[in-house]
């Protein structure tokens, strides 16, 4: 079978005119997954993979039953975290935290006039907000002890590249 060549279309031209198809091999594989994070150990340590199963909704008004990997560290045995995941947690919750304290504030010191009791309410919703900011405890805790992880480091490869300097200067 002969079929013109055109030039958009390189790689379909290349497996149509004869060429081995395993010459075009494509990798479908899944990305490389993110190791998770132990707080308590502060670092990548080796994990445990243990299944649980969690009750969700179904469309049609029924239930059924999910299973999930939950990392487990090796070391002490707590429960790991996903950094990818903490950190789209805690960002979720600084967006709805802000968006509750403007729709608060406009509810408050636009809707009614300023007032003791609008300035009251004002301050409650205060207090909520920041209760809630502080609700991914965990995730906060994940991040902070990767950020002082890796702070540590950078001071570790800084004082190697210095006594490196030093033992070249010293010769």
């Amino acid at each position: 079978m002969i079929v013109p060549y055109c030039h958009g279309l390189a790689k379909f031209n290349h497996l149509v005119q004869g060429n081995r198809m395993e010459d075009e091999i494509v990798d479908l594989s899944e990305e490389e997954k993110e190791e998770p994070w132990c707080s308590i150990c502060s670092g990548f340590t080796d994990y445990r993979r243990k299944w649980t199963t969690v009750p969700r909704a179904d469309l049609d008004g029924g239930a059924y039953s999910e299973n999930m990997e939950i990392p487990h560290c090796v070391t002490c045995g707590s429960v790991m975290q996903y950094l990818k995941n903490c950190k789209r947690l805690v960002i979720s919750v600084r967006i709805l935290v802000i968006l509750f304290l403007l729709l608060s504030a406009l509810v408050f010191l636009y809707l009614y006039d300023p007032s003791v009791f609008s300035l009251l309410c004002l301050s409650v919703c205060l207090v909520v907000a920041n209760v809630l900011n502080r609700l991914p405890r965990q995730s906060r805790q994940a991040l902070l002890t990767h950020k002082i992880f890796m702070r540590e480091q950078e001071l570790q490869d800084a004082k190697k590249i210095l006594q490196a300097d030093k033992n070249i200067t010293d010769l």
